[in-house]
């Protein structure tokens, strides 16, 4: 989850999204490896739920970075508006799933 929307299918090679993608692991990890002490105590699992969700949240903003990547400087938020109501919908699905809690 997260990734697909920026795959180019049949086109991009593992290397392609690697380079596209290490900080967003990187994130999802530091993460998981801190969030948990603020909650109250570190156990494995709520450290894995949480780099799921930070994964699945920082794959989502990659992609948005990636829609408006060449776009030139003044135009950033003009390239946004002009995305498809589908991406934002998958974006803004998939970050809810990811970041969904229940107490």
């Amino acid at each position: 989850m997260g990734v697909g929307a920026m795959v180019r299918w049949k086109a991009d090679t593992v290397l392609d999204l690697w380079s596209k993608l290490k900080w967003a692991l990187g994130v999802a990890l530091v993460s998981a490896a801190l969030l948990p002490f603020t909650m109250g105590r570190w156990s494995p699992l709520v450290a894995f739920g949480l780099a799921l969700a930070m994964w699945v949240f920082a794959a989502s903003f990659v992609a948005v970075k990636e829609r408006v990547r060449n776009a030139p400087r003044g135009q950033r938020l003009a390239r946004l508006a002009t995305q498809p109501r589908a991406f934002w919908a998958w974006c803004s699905r998939i970050s809810a799933s990811g970041l969904h809690h229940r107490a």
